[in-house]
């Protein structure tokens, strides 16, 4: 083969080449063109079909998280009507009553609210949907704590106004206690009650000893309970049952002292307190333990709670359904 044939072969194929790398660009660009056409900017999430105010923000949270990992900007929760068929037309507007009381009292309109498409505001007839509207998150995509970074809750953090330090002289302790659907009556989920005696313990745990005698201590809980407050009213301390939500959201984020519940009601606050928060380890029916919170809100002081803890509080709670539900239970 001559010389001349070779360089022929050799130039042929550097046009193919780089006919075959413009393309690919070409290719490339229309690709990405093609994502952010699907994948706006400004991005909503949908009703998640929860029955609690508290998981439903935390379900807003992780849509928010996920846009800040992204680079896209969340505008907030487009609560539809038509959602939430599941539940009853008045269980819908207590939820959303309160949903609303919770997010004004956090004040982060920047992170969290009610907002809409223009479109889905002028037509109520629109359905949320993530499958004909890409604006629309699909609960799948952020549905996750690996958004939740430290960056993220730090900037989140500092989203909400900084409360002045100095209005209140007294060293303020709140401590949520669930009770309402969380009983010992109730072999479903009996596994989650914490007795009274527990929230005792918890609070001479972490009330600082050179506070103890001017601690202005709150419990906030349900007055739907078969275990009498007398405990916590024999200390003098605060009973709040069945308070407005965003005033006690106000209070558990205002106080010194935050004691956190087994609950995402309890958990919100908590994101967004100033002051010292105690997290319980979260419990679930084979006596095992989940959501170590402080692994991703690291201001939160984690209670961990070893298997003899479990066992410890199951068996108290039995023998407080024998006291108090007129059952047996092994």
């Amino acid at each position: 083969m001559s010389v001349i044939m070779i360089l022929l072969i050799f130039c042929l194929g550097s046009i193919i080449f780089q006919s075959y790398e413009i393309a690919s660009l070409k290719l490339n660009m229309l690709g990405a063109i093609r994502y952010h056409l699907q994948m706006p900017t400004d991005v909503w999430s949908a009703y998640p079909q929860a029955d609690q105010s508290g998981a439903i923000i935390l379900v807003m949270l992780k849509a928010h998280a996920y846009a800040y990992a992204k680079n896209l900007r969340y505008r907030g929760l487009c609560y539809d009507e038509n959602q939430g068929r599941a539940l009853p037309s008045a269980r819908r507007a207590k939820i959303h009553k309160q949903l609303a009381a919770c997010l004004k009292q956090l004040n982060v309109p920047t992170v969290l609210n009610l907002s809409c498409p223009d479109e889905y505001v002028k037509n109520r007839t629109l359905i949320v949907d993530s499958s004909v509207d890409k604006r629309i998150l699909n609960l799948n995509l952020y549905n996750s704590y690996k958004y939740l970074t430290k960056e993220w809750v730090s900037a989140i953090r500092s989203q909400r106004p900084v409360q002045d330090q100095d209005h209140h002289s007294d060293y303020k302790v709140a401590l949520h206690l669930r009770r309402g659907d969380i009983t010992p009556c109730n072999d479903l989920l009996n596994f989650r009650y914490n007795p009274n005696s527990f929230a005792l313990e918890l609070l001479d745990k972490y009330i600082p000893k050179s506070v103890t005698s001017v601690a202005n201590v709150t419990i906030f809980s349900q007055s739907d309970t078969v275990e009498p407050f007398k405990d916590f009213r024999e200390r003098g301390y605060n009973l709040a049952l069945d308070t407005d939500f965003g005033d006690t959201w106000e209070e558990m984020m205002d106080a010194d002292l935050f004691i956190m519940g087994e609950s995402t009601f309890s958990l919100i606050p908590g994101i967004f307190s100033r002051g010292k928060v105690v997290s319980i380890q979260w419990r679930n029916r084979k006596f095992q333990t989940s959501h170590v919170w402080n692994r991703y809100f690291p201001h939160f002081t984690q209670e961990l709670m070893p298997s003899s803890q479990i066992y410890r509080l199951h068996n108290l709670t039995v023998a407080i359904a024998e006291k108090y539900c007129n059952k047996s239970l092994g």
